[in-house]
């Protein structure tokens, strides 16, 4: 069967010993419901290393497909692990692979509060035209973490339009 898409699961945090937090298995979990829907779409897990993430010795992407293994996805069905620092990496290696393929449509699974800086990187940062879907999962965060997270994204965002963050 042919690839028509590709599911993009960014990456989250996890501890120390690369236990998964509650909103990344989210994301995860709505990967896999996502990708039983569409099962002509592959999974692409993505991130690496960094102080506020993932401070193992294995990327961050590592754990994320373990969780799928662990779900009975087959291995097949994954594309390989993306490493990267932060969004914006998670989203330019992405496409360095996806480019490589031939496919036009991308589902890029998120939590709710980082969609909107999610949706304004990938159209600058796919630059072929590309069907693409942004998902976000309900964070599970008390409300002062999540006007903190919100808060965050809002910066970002305007960083990114002053042209402060460079893509």
């Amino acid at each position: 069967m042919k690839t028509e898409g590709v599911i993009i699961i960014l990456g989250s945090r996890n501890d120390d010993n690369g236990n998964l937090t509650t909103n990344a298995k989210k994301r995860i979990e709505k990967a896999i419901e996502i990708f039983n829907k569409y099962k002509n779409y592959k999974l692409l897990p993505t991130g690496g290393y960094g102080a506020h993430f993932n401070t193992t010795n294995k990327p961050h992407s590592f754990y994320i497909k373990r969780y799928l293994l662990s779900e009975r996805i087959p291995e097949s069905e994954i594309l390989q692990i993306i490493e990267s620092k932060n969004t914006i990496e998670d989203l330019k290696f992405s496409k360095k692979l996806i480019d490589t393929l031939e496919i036009q449509k991308i589902i890029l699974v998120t939590s709710d509060f980082h969609v909107l800086r999610v949706r304004l990187l990938s159209k600058k940062i796919f630059e072929r035209v590309y069907n693409i879907k942004v998902i976000g999962t309900q964070n599970t965060h008390p409300l002062n973490i999540k006007i903190n997270r919100y808060y965050h994204e809002i910066k970002q965002i305007v960083k990114i339009l002053l042209g402060i963050i460079k893509i």
